[in-house]
């Protein structure tokens, strides 16, 4: 049997692990995955920025969720050195009283946390609306003065989430509303 004093002296000591120490396939794995986060981040932010350009270009107005009066926001050099677009998401968007057609709200669609649109006095038809339904996160939706029918009233059956429509115009009937108030209950529907 040997003694316990001759073991101690064959053990070589061991070292003491840092915490962060990776080895190369994990490193690899973690500079990937940081790379795919980012790449989505960008990607969003760039469907953001396009459709932002888009509404500008139609005369439109847009406000971002730290544009007053919606709340406060990031600091202000942040906002700057990266631009709006990668710091806040856009809530609002007014296009009254512009030249938006039916493939002008096709742009809309990258703008996927909007909560409010006001699309009064423009020329959006039933077939424009039908790019509305990508906006899952409408909250308002201002439609006074559009040549919008029944048809077209189809399409705001996908906006589960709306909760204020306003509606002014001839071409609607009292069927059409009637339908539309049962598809979405928890919303008020101002028309005619």
């Amino acid at each position: 049997m040997a003694s316990p004093t001759a073991d101690k002296t064959n053990v070589k000591p061991r070292r003491k692990r840092r915490w962060f120490q990776f080895g190369l396939p994990t490193l690899l794995g973690l500079v990937t995955l940081s790379a795919v986060v980012l790449g989505l981040i960008v990607n969003s932010a760039e469907r953001q920025r396009r459709a932002v350009a888009a509404v500008r270009s139609l005369g439109g107005v847009v406000y971002y969720e730290d544009d007053k009066p919606f709340a406060a926001g990031p600091p202000f050099w942040l906002r700057k050195w990266f631009g709006p677009d990668y710091i806040a998401n856009v809530v609002a968007v007014y296009l009254t009283d512009t030249h938006v057609g039916d493939a002008g709200l096709e742009s809309l669609t990258g703008l996927t946390r909007l909560q409010v649109l006001d699309l009064s006095n423009t020329r959006i038809s039933d077939a424009g609306l039908a790019h509305l339904s990508a906006l899952t996160g409408l909250r308002t939706l201002y439609l006074y003065n559009t040549p919008v029918s029944d048809a077209g009233l189809e399409h705001l059956k996908a906006l589960t989430g709306l909760r204020e429509l306003y509606l002014d115009n001839g071409q609607l009937s009292d069927a059409g509303l009637a339908e539309l108030r049962a598809a979405l209950p928890h919303c008020d529907i101002q028309g005619p």
